[in-house]
């Protein structure tokens, strides 16, 4: 759903506001509604997006709501740099393989990596949106530490869990 839970969002904001300047840049995997650049884009002004789902774009009216909006697959999405990478509801979207390769690709390019997934939450397609479907239904606290390496949790409870770079 292009709506993601605001389970740990305040705790995550927090983080945010706490280790970084205003002038941090940040990428928004994953969009959807914009819930991102509506909690953090009066703070960190530096906002992109990216998404996969065309509708949403318009429905939504990301133009307006970050710098620079890409319709784009993050798997294929090349770019240098960005202090601050958000994937918020995104990695259970992608088969853990494609996953764990797409998180060592981008780990090196950014400071903070901030990644939240709901836990065992299987899920199809979403009003026609087949990206919507969880490709990991399966992901637990346990298995996400094992498979994903360089994390530790900011926040965790038996269904949501938000994870930023172990340093």
């Amino acid at each position: 759903m292009p709506f993601s839970t605001s389970v740990f969002k305040e705790q995550t904001i927090n983080f945010l506001v706490n280790n970084f300047e205003p002038s941090s840049t940040i990428l928004d995997i994953g969009a959807g509604c914009g819930t991102y650049s509506t909690l953090l884009k009066h703070i960190f002004p530096n906002m992109d997006a990216l998404e996969i789902y065309q509708p949403y774009i318009t429905k939504y009216s990301l133009e307006g709501m970050y710098n620079n909006i890409w319709n784009e697959d993050i798997l294929s999405f090349d770019f240098d740099f960005y202090d601050i990478i958000l994937m918020g509801d995104i990695l259970e979207h992608i088969d853990e393989s494609k996953g764990i390769e797409l998180i060592q690709k981008i780990y090196p390019k950014c400071k903070e990596l901030v990644i939240a997934i709901p836990f065992n939450a299987p899920q199809g397609e979403w009003y026609g949106n087949i990206y919507e479907t969880h490709l990991q239904p399966n992901l637990t606290h346990e298995s996400f530490m094992e498979k994903y390496n360089g994390f530790k949790p900011l926040e965790f409870r038996n269904d949501y869990g938000v994870y930023i770079k172990q340093k």
